[in-house]
């Protein structure tokens, strides 16, 4: 069943419900027979795309404040703040700490409390605080680190929610490009923040685009809400045929992921060999990202807007063509999802390093620029392999794992900019001496070259044993993962029955359901 294959009837709906059902998808052809599934993941593209452009529309805001404290310092007018290079960076730092520790965080809530709550939770703290930034953004600038920390939090409580959400919303073949879907709102977002703050900046302010977008994310809250359910057997209106389709699908695998939660295994994920294939390489990724962008910035003086804009359009195609990609090749039985995962996630790690090495070693020319968008395009190969992973090896703890993952994303990027520093400093750079950029681009080449090795051989998609611990499963059963095979109540887990329903020609399938 594609992800947006028609989805049928529906259940009976709540007077709140049915009116959200009415006001944003009844009245528009063709969107009432939308899967659910399909609308959780066009909703978290649109809220990725909004806590993209927050985090963006900050960095643009601030730069344009250091051009205009630049411009005002000839006329001794300080009004402006104290806008340096160090002390934007120094924000940045205070949102990537925040993210650090919203990462972990959020792995616990999302797993212990209902993940679309987390969700949508975090995009309007983030959009809340949006605004109180753009308030006191050119009055008081030390608030804003604590401030911007808080958004770091709140923006790292989403990713791991999102996995949270698709371990129970996505069936098995579906995973990639449902994962790939939702996150290509992060490039989409960067995209559109560049044209959306130039054009509030130009008619206002350069802090009414703040302002946009922490109203945007507020609002998007109420849809979310009336739309979005945590699980399809939570959700109101989805249709029998999807909520079979999705549940079934589910059911194929050993441990089934409806389980209340219990506790959380830490000592088996951080001693398995398979998690660690995936934090390495989103440590590593990081590195040569970071790289990518300064050299692309010491080539060309940050001159070609361009160059900032085209790779987040490269990027939100590539992501979403590997995702259809890779599932495609499940389905069609070309590729086991294991030899997906390794092929995916080995060849966006190692081809990336390749080609930004090769930029260092053809210098800031016109094949340089190119090179450094196709290498900005192959890298989200790499999306389809290691970041959809955790779902493979634990789609009950596959929030846990996102959310280290994600933790040692901002790891990376919290150790990265230090290292580089010492080394420009050690050298004692001039504008014209290129063997510290050498020297970071070898390290960080070497590192993701490492850490693409390290995940092919040790990367797995079989659900992990210590994923399936009977004592972490309360729902299953003698006779099967779900329980007993049988109609009547599911005995092991208080809040699931198990339900015979006819699917058609007097065909019928037992399906777990809430209560």
């Amino acid at each position: 069943m594609p992800c947006c294959e028609g989805s049928g009837d529906g259940g009976p709906l709540s007077p709140l419900r049915r009116g959200a059902e009415r006001l944003w998808i009844g009245r528009t052809p063709g969107l009432q027979a939308w899967p659910k599934r399909c609308i959780l993941v066009s909703m978290v593209f649109v809220g990725f795309s909004l806590a993209a452009g927050i985090r963006r529309s900050f960095v643009e805001a601030a730069y344009s404040m250091q051009r205009e404290a630049h411009w005002k310092m000839f006329n001794n007018d300080t009004s402006s703040g104290n806008w340096t290079t160090d002390f934007i960076r120094s924000f940045q730092s205070s949102f990537t700490w925040g993210l650090f520790i919203g990462h972990v965080i959020g792995s616990a809530l999302s797993y212990k409390y209902h993940a679309n709550s987390v969700f949508a939770a975090a995009i309007l703290l983030d959009s809340s605080l949006h605004l109180v930034v753009a308030g006191v953004m050119q009055v008081h600038q030390i608030f804003l680190v604590s401030l911007l920390f808080l958004q770091g939090v709140s923006d790292g409580l989403t990713f791991p929610a999102f996995f949270s959400l698709l371990r129970f919303w996505a069936p098995p073949l579906e995973r990639t490009r449902m994962f790939t879907a939702g996150y290509a709102g992060l490039h989409f977002g960067s995209l559109l923040s560049f044209q959306v703050f130039s054009a509030f900046e130009s008619l206002f302010s350069s802090t009414a685009g703040l302002y946009f977008y922490g109203m945007l994310g507020i609002l998007w809250v109420l849809p979310w809400f009336l739309l979005i359910s945590e699980s399809p057997a939570k959700h109101p209106g989805v249709s029998t045929r999807e909520k079979i389709y999705i549940i079934d699908s589910l059911q194929t695998q050993e441990h089934i992921p409806f389980s209340q939660p219990t506790g959380i295994p830490m000592r088996s994920i951080l001693s398995s060999g398979p998690v660690w294939a995936i934090l390495l390489a989103s440590f590593g990724r990081t590195w040569t990202y970071n790289t990518l962008l300064h050299i692309v910035q010491w080539y060309y003086n940050d001159e070609v807007r361009y160059a900032k804009e085209i790779p987040y359009f490269l990027m939100m195609v590539s992501v979403v063509i590997s995702g259809f990609v890779a599932d495609a090749l499940q389905e069609k039985n070309l590729m086991t999802t294991s030899t997906v995962r390794k092929t995916f996630g080995g060849t966006g790690l190692l081809t990336e390093a390749v080609l930004f090495l090769s930029m260092v070693y053809v210098g800031p020319t016109d094949f340089a620029m190119v090179l450094y968008f196709f290498a900005m395009s192959i890298r989200e190969l790499a999306v389809a392999g290691y970041m959809v992973n955790p779902l493979d090896i634990s789609p009950q703890y596959a929030g846990i794992i996102a959310g280290l993952s994600g933790a040692m994303t901002s790891l990376g990027n919290l150790t990265f900019y230090p290292m580089m520093n010492h080394i420009f400093n050690t050298w004692k750079i001039r504008h014209d001496h290129m063997t510290p950029l050498y020297a970071v681009s070898v390290i960080s080449g070497g590192l993701q070259f490492l850490a693409a090795l390290i995940f092919v051989v040790f990367s797995s998609a079989t659900e992990q044993d210590w994923s399936k611990d009977d004592a972490s499963s309360p729902s299953t059963g003698a006779d099967g993962p779900y329980g007993s095979s049988g109609g009547g109540n599911n005995n092991n887990d208080p809040y699931l029955d198990t339900t015979e329903v006819v699917v058609n020609d007097g065909i019928s399938l037992n399906v777990i359901v809430k209560r």
